[in-house]
């Protein structure tokens, strides 16, 4: 619903999850290897694991009139590694200005708060971020962020109340627990 109400045309973009904090990537060859795996499972064209192949794939991307969003999930796992270098983020900067491409990343704190070095912390590339801090639930909302994704795979979900008193009114640990 939310691709319908705020993209032009949803199917012109690729949607890409990066689970980092499921598997935080320790370079960027690990994580252009992430990216080569979502694309492979999403069913695009596959990448060498990358600077070049990154943005050879992206350029391939842009001549189908293909948009790219990146889903980083806990990207302060790449801040505050220390095997990624300040170049790492100049250039994914660069081929957002650049490029079609978006990045929708999640942190417990502000990402320049994360960082490895003073340097990055002081990089340009956090500057084409927008924060929206998440709050808590309020119960309606909990109760349909668990009934309803349950309901519609056709798995009501009877113990919401369990649900609630064990992962509180947070989505992550709502989700997490369901």
């Amino acid at each position: 619903d939310s691709r319908r109400e705020y993209l032009d045309d949803p199917t012109s973009y690729v949607y890409l999850l990066l689970p980092f904090r499921a598997y935080p990537p320790a370079d960027p060859e690990a994580f252009f290897a992430q990216i080569g795996q979502a694309s492979g499972a999403n069913g695009e064209d596959s990448m060498s694991r990358s600077y070049e192949g990154f943005g050879r794939w992206v350029e391939h991307l842009m001549e189908q009139g293909k948009k790219l969003i990146l889903f980083c999930d806990d990207f302060g796992f790449v801040t505050r590694s220390n095997g990624f270098p300040l170049d790492f983020f100049s250039f994914m900067r660069s081929f957002a200005n650049n490029h079609d491409v978006a990045y929708i990343t999640t942190s417990d704190a502000e990402l320049q708060k994360l960082c490895s070095s003073q340097d990055l912390e002081e990089s340009p590339f956090f500057n084409m971020f927008t924060s929206v801090t998440l709050r808590p639930l309020n119960d309606e909302e909990s109760q349909l962020l668990v009934q309803e994704p349950a309901a519609n795979a056709g798995v009501p979900f009877e113990e919401v109340e369990w649900m609630l008193e064990l992962a509180g009114p947070l989505p992550y640990l709502l989700q997490l627990t369901a």
